[in-house]
């Protein structure tokens, strides 16, 4: 495969018909900016998720089925550890069939030494990249060069340190920092001090865990101390709402025999995550959690001024709702 750093990767957008991201749980986040980055806009998309019994004759239907357009085709095939000896050999195969207007990336665990001596390894056209400790600084910085900004040497570092081994909060805060800040600015380290280091933006993905493990007392005490005006109740608001919907499509698809490894990726559950929702998933009921959305609208209003009720109540009731057993 092509040896290129990860820059050159997320330069240069789909230039190889085969992509193999190799990277361990903990770096799924990292992983799926990639993954999104480049995946072609202008396509026909198929995803799959590969284990064992994989059939890889769906595959070769959508290759074979061809396009009157000529349209691109891309398929993304996600394994939860790695291609077994027969899929490697079928991949080869498939590898042969790939032209110009059809794309496959692969995601698979982290790959040992050995991995790179297999044959499939090992083909000319294809790309292969490495999740690994160093992936996360080119991909802030990428983030932020999209967004017309770029970060000095100190507050990377800070930032990296304050998220170490939590990918996912880390692709937030850069999200939120690109937010905060107009094109052409610099982040310094006063800005990642302020905004990253503020009780209401860093503790509140402590608040997350200790919810999702039914902790009422540990919730009370972290709302407590990240609650101290209006304007904090609206990121607490958000990141409830958002796991509420992740809860609910989780059940769902757990009622349609899907595995939790299956759903996990598309939900981007991750890493020390995972343990967090499957708790959550066993102990609330879907009519709780629809429940729980309706006191999240109500709270919306509130913090928008529209009814007068005490907003620190509401986040008390909500919690005390997420923390039931």
């Amino acid at each position: 495969m092509n040896p290129q750093n990860l820059s050159d990767y997320l330069s240069t957008k789909l230039r190889a018909n085969l992509i193999v991201i190799s990277s361990p749980e903990e770096s799924y986040a990292l992983a799926d900016y990639i993954i999104s980055y480049l995946r072609p806009k202008d396509a026909q998309n198929h995803k799959f998720i590969a284990d064992r019994s994989f059939n890889f004759k769906d595959i070769t239907d959508i290759l074979n089925s061809g396009s009157l357009f000529n349209d691109k085709t891309y398929i993304e095939i996600n394994y939860k550890t790695k291609p077994t000896i027969p899929h490697q050999n079928e991949l080869l195969n498939i590898a042969k069939e790939l032209n110009d207007n059809t794309y496959i990336l692969i995601t698979t665990d982290k790959l040992a030494k050995t991995d790179y001596q297999a044959s499939w390894m090992k083909l000319d056209t294809a790309w292969y990249i490495n999740i690994n400790d160093n992936s996360a600084t080119e991909i802030v910085k990428h983030i932020l060069n999209n967004n017309g900004l770029t970060i000095a040497n100190q507050a990377l570092n800070l930032l990296l340190e304050l998220n170490q081994k939590n990918s996912n909060q880390l692709i937030q805060e850069i999200t939120k920092l690109c937010l905060l800040f107009e094109h052409g600015h610099q982040i310094s380290l006063d800005d990642v001090k302020t905004h990253a280091l503020n009780n209401s933006l860093y503790n509140v993905y402590q608040l997350n865990n200790a919810y999702l493990s039914g902790n009422l007392k540990q919730s009370i005490t972290i709302l407590s101390n990240i609650y101290i005006k209006t304007e904090d109740a609206i990121l607490i608001q958000w990141l409830i709402n958002e796991d509420i919907k992740k809860l609910i499509r989780l059940k769902s698809k757990l009622q349609q025999k899907y595995s939790f490894s299956e759903v996990a990726g598309e939900l981007k559950i991750w890493g020390s995550n995972s343990h967090l929702y499957q708790n959550a998933v066993g102990r609330l009921s879907y009519s709780l959690l629809i429940n729980i959305l309706d006191d999240i609208a109500g709270l919306d209003m509130a913090v928008k001024g529209l009814v007068d009720k005490d907003i620190q109540l509401q986040l008390v009731n909500i919690l005390t709702k997420l923390c039931s057993k």
